[in-house]
């Protein structure tokens, strides 16, 4: 893990040279691992966070006997050792997965939660909050998760009317053959959004990166 930590950084070390870019890594706990694995990572992230690990994620499909709420202590710890927090929910979960990450561990930001438009007190608890979404709107429509651009158009009304703030990302560019530039027009183009709201949601990217300075 250590070789694979190293390796990393010192990849974000060379593009940082290469390119006019700050950049950060964020380390991704699994579902599908034990608690023991995820804590592994956690420590790892703890101690690589001089050196550009800047937050923790927690993804991959559903498992058997996962729960977010386990997680609880592990995602304080993060916070605590000064990493940004990330997690996925509300993806091939319904609304109530994002509530109970809310509830539970605190995020900064949520990983995809496009379906909490589905359900009005998971809207309202992230306008409370202040939670930000990683909304990645090709990943989703090639994994189902919402079905056309009329389903998007309610998904961002929906955050638009509960003053939810969102980011628009890419998920898997290299799977997906897509790059942000790319995302941004698509949704221009089909009417999702204007280029206003387009620049509204760079400007909170912007502000919920967690590489600061």
């Amino acid at each position: 893990m250590d070789q694979i930590m190293m390796a990393a950084v010192r990849g974000l070390d060379r593009a940082s040279l290469e390119y006019p870019v700050r950049t950060g890594l964020i380390v991704c706990l699994d579902r599908t691992f034990d608690r023991k694995l995820n804590a592994i990572l956690v420590d790892k992230a703890v101690l690589f966070s001089n050196r550009g690990v800047v937050g923790i994620d927690m993804a991959g499909p559903s498992a058997r006997g996962f729960r977010y709420a386990d997680y609880a202590a592990t995602y304080r710890r993060a916070r605590k050792a000064g990493l940004g927090l990330t997690v996925h929910a509300g993806e091939d979960e319904g609304p109530e997965s994002v509530r109970e990450v809310l509830g539970r561990l605190e995020p900064d930001r949520i990983g995809h939660g496009v379906r909490a438009t589905e359900d009005e007190e998971t809207m309202e608890m992230l306008a409370e909050r202040g939670a930000v979404l990683e909304v990645c709107p090709t990943s989703n429509l090639n994994t189902g998760v919402l079905k056309g651009t009329a389903e998007l158009k309610r998904v961002f009304a929906a955050l638009k009317a509960h003053g939810v703030r969102y980011t628009i990302n890419t998920d898997g560019p290299e799977m997906l053959k897509t790059n942000l530039r790319g995302e941004v027009d698509f949704l221009v183009r089909n009417g999702v959004f204007t280029a206003a709201e387009a620049a509204r949601a760079n400007r909170a990217a912007f502000k919920a990166s967690f590489v600061k300075g």
